[in-house]
């Protein structure tokens, strides 16, 4: 090339990059393309190189250079896509780049993570990569990729922890016993344990690490016996040594583990768990929720009809019809969203089901003729049916016609709902139930979504009666086993405890235990008089500034300021104290403070003194005149409700 030629100067700029890349991958100091204002400012975690011109360039630069680098190939993506494939691109060079780039792991994991400190730590280890392409091995679903994704980015924060306390490269090299401390002080570190509470931020963390920290050494055993290149090539002996290491290692997780870490973050969760109030979407939501998605599905369905903004009506429809669908079965998210189309297309119904259909009624024949019944596979892997209505078959079957006709999504997007314009993307259900329930004017949003759909379903379930067979058969229907159904799903338990329970011990305090015999708590019946005569007996409960005492009172000292003598010496007056007459309510008389005190009994809050007298004041034909009585009835009309 001419001297002093703009094609000499870049070439000479590219080998000078080259250089540096080469020296970088042997773990030598980073040399960037433009030096920092600052000198030992040069950090691994902020610098990057280019995946065109291998040079390095601080991150919050490189999106500038990218455009124009004169060695690009390829057009750029978002920040974060282009991020993480030079951070990809730097993880994946020698010899742990050639195996990654023949593994699933870095076309389908890497490229999802975010571009940090913890992802180029998991993206540069060979044993957290051969864990994560172990852990996606054994699933099929796309979906997967997010949570191996967080497996092995949870193995990287354990292994930056375990850097600052021991002098480990790799986290091969803490897999040993007596590292057993450090790996437990770390395992509390990135779980957030409060030495203090005795609690965890995390506990859920804690509590599957150990887990992981098991399936991590069995990698480790399987790369070191199939002698892996990936590690450094050790003797026979050496190699035996360190295989019992991991043995020994796998022994201490399995018989301490429990003690240290995994018996105490259960006991935080489940307290978390008792503590966490268990709510239920109302029925009045979920009926104003229904009719909202409804409304906008036959809106959407009309416009798509008359061909009219046919993009925007599409996404409506395949949302709304979601919706519903999700609602109508009470399914899980997962369940619904990912279903494709070859599964929607194909027939379920049973070959000789004639004996079958003789043993159902009309209307259950009818209903078996019109409804459509999909088998998807569910959570383990379970077959869960899925039941769409005539009018869900509609909108779906517009939707496949709208899909064949445009190319509003591309033929390659097997999704049923798929996102318009993506190759092999679906509708997250989740955001789409948030959108509905924030627009549809529901008093408690919130608690409109899939989980809290099931726990409505099954509580309202289990106040039928229903045999062990048919339990079976719903707990099949709603894609789990029995004792899941019985353990997380049925009735609450201070619900059962309140309303069932309270039964037994009411009756046997009133000393009707001979009521009792040979029942259920189901048939068990209790009067009205015995709830009244308990709620008489708290009222007579001395309460504090109260005068309804059994003994006398004690005496209050005033002081008249009138009869003060010139001695300034205190004159007492005592004052003596009757006790009120008590007597049962009128009819009329708690029908109006149940009336007037309905907001309180509505958010469960005891009235105050001041609006106890406030109400006798504006009633001062009742004969009540006692405002703890009233402050009573309230509370206690709110907690037997």
């Amino acid at each position: 090339m001419p001297n002093k030629s703009k094609e000499r100067r870049l070439a000479i700029i590219g080998l000078r990059k080259k250089g540096n890349f080469i020296l970088n991958s042997e773990k030598q100091s980073i040399k960037p393309t433009r030096k920092p204002k600052l000198l030992g400012n040069v950090n691994d975690i902020n610098y990057f190189p280019c995946t065109s011109c291998l040079g390095y360039y601080k991150k919050s630069y490189l999106w500038r250079h990218k455009k124009k680098c004169e060695a690009k190939i390829d057009n750029m993506g978002s920040k974060t896509q282009h991020l993480t494939e030079f951070q990809t691109f730097l993880a994946t060079t020698g010899l742990l780049g050639n195996h990654l780039n023949r593994s699933r792991l870095k076309n389908e994991v890497f490229c999802i993570m975010r571009p940090d400190e913890i992802s180029l730590t998991a993206k540069t280890d060979p044993l957290i990569c051969l864990y994560g392409e172990s852990y996606l091995s054994k699933h099929k679903r796309k979906q997967m990729h997010t949570v191996t994704s967080n497996k092995i980015r949870e193995m990287a924060r354990l292994k930056i922890v375990l850097q600052k306390s021991t002098t480990i490269d790799n986290l091969i090299d803490v897999l040993k016993p007596e590292l057993y401390e450090n790996i437990v002080a770390a395992s509390k570190i990135i779980s957030g344990f409060d030495n203090e509470t005795k609690s965890f931020k995390s506990s859920s963390l804690a509590l599957h690490m150990g887990t992981n920290l098991k399936f991590l050494c069995e990698v480790a055993k399987k790369a070191l016996i199939t002698k892996s290149p990936l590690f450094q090539p050790l003797s026979d002996r050496e190699r035996d040594q360190q295989l019992k290491n991991i043995n020994d290692l796998r022994d201490m997780l399995k018989e301490h583990w429990c003690n240290d870490i995994s018996s105490l973050a259960q006991k935080v969760l489940n307290e978390k768990r008792w503590e966490k109030p268990k709510l239920l979407p109302l029925t009045e939501d979920v009926k104003l929720f229904n009719s909202h998605i409804s409304s906008i599905a036959n809106e959407a369905y009309t416009k798509l009809r008359t061909k009219e903004a046919i993009t925007k009506n599409y996404k409506l429809l395949c949302e709304a019809a979601l919706c519903l669908i999700l609602l109508f079965n009470r399914k899980r998210i997962g369940e619904i969203q990912f279903l494709d189309i070859q599964t929607y297309q194909r027939n379920f119904s049973s070959i000789n089901q004639e004996e079958c259909l003789s043993s159902l009624s009309e209307l259950e024949k009818k209903m078996s003729s019109s409804f459509k019944r999909v088998v998807v596979f569910g959570k383990g892997s379970k077959p869960v049916p899925i039941l769409f209505t005539k009018r869900m078959q509609t909108y779906v079957d517009l939707i496949l016609d709208i899909r064949k006709e445009t190319n509003i999504v591309p033929k390659s997007n097997k999704y049923l709902f798929a996102n318009p314009g993506s190759t092999d993307r679906w509708m997250t259900a989740a955001s789409v139930l948030r959108k509905f329930a924030s627009s549809c004017g529901a008093r408690n949003p919130g608690l409109l979504t899939s989980t809290k759909f099931r726990k409505q379903i099954a509580t309202i379930l289990q106040l039928m009666n229903f045999d062990n067979a048919e339990m079976e058969q719903i707990a099949r229907f709603m894609g789990h086993t029995e004792k899941t159904h019985q353990e997380f799903y049925r009735l609450t338990e201070d619900v059962y405890q309140t309303a069932k329970v309270a039964k037994v011990l009411l009756l046997m305090n009133a000393g009707k235990a001979n009521e009792l015999k040979d029942k259920n708590l189901n048939e068990i019946h209790i009067d009205e008089e015995v709830i009244d005569s308990d709620e008489d007996d708290r009222e007579n409960v001395p309460k504090k500034g109260s005068f309804e005492y059994d003994q006398p009172p004690d005496y209050e000292e005033t002081y008249q300021s009138k009869q003060i003598s010139e001695q300034n010496s205190p004159k007492v007056k005592l004052f003596s104290v009757k006790h009120s007459s008590r007597s049962r309510w009128e009819s009329d008389e708690k029908k109006s403070v149940l009336q007037f005190f309905k907001t309180h009994i509505e958010n469960n809050v005891a009235p105050k003194k001041k609006e106890c007298l406030n109400f006798i004041r504006t009633h001062e034909s009742f004969k009540v005149n006692d405002w703890l009585r009233i402050k009573t009835l309230v509370y206690n009309t709110y907690r037997t409700k």
